[in-house]
């Protein structure tokens, strides 16, 4: 898989943690599940594309059997939007002014991605995310808190990169980092609102794109709480995510060798049927032509659900 170097720097605007679950003074525990509603969006501005070059050889003879050449951009570099319905859990233990959190978000169903204006590719879209926080209740309805935080975004499907040339994609993108913010909490009404926001570091890799360094970011997010009986409250809380990557220009060459057997029913195979079954060798060159990305994602979340005190 071709990589070109990357460099980023990310702006993160979400709290992974709702503070309004531990506002309890005493030592105790708490629970919520939910669901949400994430519409993800990444945008691409690209300069150039990357060259492939394959060729397909029997061993046995020398005789090459298939040889490929054509442009493409990879998949994380293309422009696409999706929306994700998300099962959201968390636990929290409450003690004196201190609070620990765990928060669970895996999506119930992948979702197919709108590719924007380029119609050779054609995948669904899951994400996860975790997160674990420990905060101080401050006086006068502050808290600060900071934890750890993980992000799993995978796409799976085909890409068409000339006629009859389909082939495969899984492209992940994982993002891992600590978080540190405060949050302010008071009564309303029936209910309560908390609105918070942190500073994120975060380590950001793909199996397509090298990300170098550490990437500083933000995070926000606000949440209603009111009470349905005097153990269950109702939620809703809204957030909002901004990611923003540029890679430098990478014009090297990557070579991939290895092998396959030939299938029948393949176009090798329909081309030299006598040869089907036979373990061939495979050659894939990958060239950067001015190859460079600057890409913002966007993910802005909706949810809604029960909390229950233990």
């Amino acid at each position: 898989m071709f990589r070109p170097r990357m460099t980023a720097r990310c702006l993160t605007m979400a709290c992974l943690f709702s503070p309004a679950l531990a506002m309890s003074a005493e030592m105790g525990w708490s629970g919520s599940v939910g669901v949400s509603f994430k519409n993800y969006s990444r945008d691409v501005d690209t300069t150039g594309d990357i060259s492939y070059n394959g060729t397909i050889t029997d061993p046995s003879d020398g005789q090459v059997l298939d040889t490929l050449s054509y442009n493409f951009i990879p998949t994380m570099a293309v422009g696409a939007d999706a929306t994700l319905p998300m099962l959201t859990a968390q636990g929290v233990m409450t003690m004196d002014k201190w609070y620990f959190s765990l928060k669970l978000e895996d999506t119930l169903s992948e979702s197919s991605v709108d590719y924007k204006d380029d119609a050779d590719y054609s995948a669904d879209m899951s994400r996860m995310d975790s997160s674990i926080v420990a905060g101080y209740r401050l006086d006068n309805g502050w808290s600060v808190f900071g934890g750890l935080l993980k992000a799993e975004t995978e796409e799976t499907g085909t890409v068409e990169f000339s006629p009859g040339d389909v082939v495969a994609i899984d492209a992940t993108l994982d993002v891992t980092g600590i978080l540190a913010g405060s949050s302010y909490s008071w009564a309303m009404g029936p209910g309560g609102l908390s609105v918070s926001g942190a500073i994120t570091r975060l380590d950001v890799e793909s199996n397509e794109l090298d990300f170098d360094g550490t990437n500083v970011g933000v995070s926000l997010a606000a949440t209603w709480t009111a009470p349905l009986t005097d153990s269950l409250n109702y939620y809703v809380d809204a957030r909002l995510q901004r990611y923003d990557a540029e890679t430098t220009t990478a014009n090297d060459t990557v070579t991939q060798n290895y092998q396959v057997v030939i299938e029948a029913g393949s176009p090798v195979g329909n081309a030299f049927p006598d040869r089907v079954g036979r373990t061939v060798d495979v050659e894939d060159n990958y060239t950067g032509n001015g190859f460079s990305v600057s890409q913002t994602e966007t993910l802005a979340s909706l949810s809604a659900g029960i909390q229950m005190a233990f």
